[in-house]
């Protein structure tokens, strides 16, 4: 497929993009792509990319998920995408911009994958390494987001509590009891806070909470302290507000993430593969000839 033609049809597709977010710029509602749909989509969606790779190669739509432009361009809007989501507010996770944006390159991803993993491929568990890593956190990041859950809780000294809010669950009440203990507040010379600590007791259990230092309370919830009562200075803080994250997916970020460090470490010992070592690469999954197999590997790869 000619790299002009590639060009057009993705500013088609990112065309539609800009124009339903601008006439939508809400949003999804996250919770409707909660566990399970979001795992049944996952599981469909690779599958369907896999018939597709397998059976319909040449295909339009095949080559143009495969195509080394592609790769260039996706790599370009996502980096732009990213830099909105974190400097501006115009944008949001679950906003429809970027959803198309992730799954145009979940998907380039996948059919990058399927393609590196023929025989005769150099340093192929480098590459398995950095591109599948890079989709496991992808994957655990956004397609998890949804699962995720933020419970935010006031802790009083007087008695111990278990109720709960989340704006998309409201009110609920929690397994474990929360009870403040004792909290301390050390300040700058011109009085502001300068860190504070509260102590808890979380079912008995004493825990020890300090700003960006939270304690795990499962394996996929975590408890952060996040605010406390404003008194004058050598008063007794009555309550502190701590607040529950639970993310069931980030164990599936965090080895996307590791894997990604290992196959960066491969990169920086092997060093880039030069053309011969793709001598043996007769013939690639798609039945390519050796000629065409070549021109492949000049890009195409994330």
């Amino acid at each position: 497929m000619k790299v002009k033609t590639v060009y057009i049809i993705w500013a088609v597709y990112f065309g539609l993009a800009l124009v339903c977010q601008l006439a939508m710029p809400d949003g999804f509602k996250s919770g409707f792509f909660a566990f399970p749909v979001n795992a049944a989509l996952l599981l469909s969606g690779g599958v369907i990319l896999w018939i597709l790779y397998r059976e319909k190669s040449q295909s339009a739509v095949s080559r143009l998920l495969a195509a080394p432009a592609t790769t260039f361009l996706l790599l370009t809007v996502s980096a732009v995408t990213f830099l909105i989501l974190g400097l501006t507010t115009w944008l949001k996770p679950d906003s429809r911009w970027f959803f198309f944006v992730f799954l145009a390159l979940l998907a380039h991803l996948f059919f990058v994958i399927f393609r590196g993993l023929r025989k005769g491929r150099p340093y192929r568990l480098r590459f398995l390494l950095n591109h599948v890593g890079l989709t496991l956190a992808l994957i655990g990041g956004f397609v998890g987001a949804p699962d995720t859950i933020q419970w935010r809780l006031p802790v009083y000294r007087d008695e111990p509590t278990q109720t709960a809010f989340s704006r998309e669950h409201g009110f609920t009440r929690l397994r474990q009891t929360f009870q403040l203990e004792d909290f301390s507040v050390t300040y700058y010379p011109n009085g502001q806070p300068e860190a504070y600590e509260a102590r808890l007791k979380v079912d008995g259990r004493p825990v020890v909470l300090r700003v960006n230092e939270p304690y795990g309370l499962s394996p996929t919830s975590d408890l952060y302290l996040v605010d406390y009562e404003k008194v004058p200075v050598g008063q007794t803080i009555g309550y502190c507000v701590v607040e529950i994250v639970r993310q069931p997916w980030k164990y599936l970020m965090w080895i996307g993430v590791c894997m990604m460090l290992a196959g960066c470490v491969l990169l920086f010992v092997q060093g880039v593969a030069g053309k011969a070592a793709y001598a043996t690469d007769t013939q690639d999954a798609t039945g390519a000839q050796p000629q065409a197999a070549a021109n492949e590997q000049k890009g195409g790869a994330l």
